[in-house]
């Protein structure tokens, strides 16, 4: 295994040899093989299933909304409030998540 490698990515200058001995690590213990292709897919895809993203989205169409129809219901302090509401939101989705990764309780 290369230094800096993950431990169960598939390499194709690899040896046979160390294939099956890399398939005997990860099935003993328990790990996935990763497919690079398919992660990158799945990170895409999940930007749209992504709260903050969203959350970031909204903030900005409600910006372009303004800019292009001056007489929008919503005056420029209130879409500000909005907006800052909305960081806020990102900020705590971020630390949820934060704390998802680092062992903590699923919400």
């Amino acid at each position: 295994m290369g230094v800096g490698d993950p431990p169960c990515v598939r390499h194709s200058e690899r040896s046979e040899e160390s294939r099956l001995r890399l398939d005997v690590i990860c099935e003993r213990f328990n790990f996935e093989r990763i497919n690079i292709m398919s992660t990158k897919t799945n990170k895409f895809l999940g930007l749209f299933t992504s709260r903050k993203f969203w959350a970031a989205f909204f903030g900005c169409v409600l910006i372009v909304v303004k800019e292009f129809y001056p007489d929008f219901p919503l005056d420029a302090e209130q879409i500000s409030n909005i907006v800052y509401l909305l960081i806020a939101y990102i900020a705590g989705v971020a630390v949820e998540d934060a704390g998802k990764g680092a062992g903590g309780l699923s919400a």
